[in-house]
């Protein structure tokens, strides 16, 4: 049989490509996170202590921009995207995309409006606007499911 063919049911099939090699870095990976050595970011309900069930908890594995590409990866700074935290979260608040993040249970300390940064701090909070009158939304019955 020749090369970029298979066998199937007896017949010979082309195969429409070659197979993948290997992928390969120049730095034989090294830049590539180890799953236990990232830290993990925690999106929290505001409503709760930090003690109670997390909304979300995600490895940091963005590399936060502005560093030297040259550094060990150990001396880098990683993070989380945050307009994919964002949208995790409205996810999880059942579609809330109208929530933001913040750095503070009050939501004072909100989160740049540049989706574009990468979240560094170890716990943020996911806020949603409360009309003042239920909804029956997931997010708002959390408090009780848990």
């Amino acid at each position: 049989m020749e090369r970029g063919q298979s066998v199937v049911s007896q017949q010979v099939t082309p195969l429409l490509r070659d197979a993948y090699r290997n992928p390969s870095h120049s730095d034989n990976g090294e830049d590539i996170p180890d799953m236990c050595d990232l830290k993990m970011i925690s999106f929290i309900h505001p409503g709760y202590k930090d003690s109670h069930p997390i909304l979300l908890r995600v490895p940091a594995q963005d590399t936060v921009p502005g560093q030297d590409p040259n550094a060990l990866m150990s001396a880098k700074r990683y993070g989380i995207h945050c307009a994919t935290a964002h949208t995790a979260c409205a996810i999880i608040s059942a579609n809330r995309f109208d929530g933001y993040l913040s750095e503070d249970k009050e939501g004072l300390e909100r989160v740049s409006e540049d989706l574009n940064h990468v979240l560094t701090k170890p716990r943020y909070y996911f806020h949603v606007p409360y009309s003042g009158k239920s909804s029956g939304s997931w997010y708002e019955l959390y408090e009780y499911l848990f």
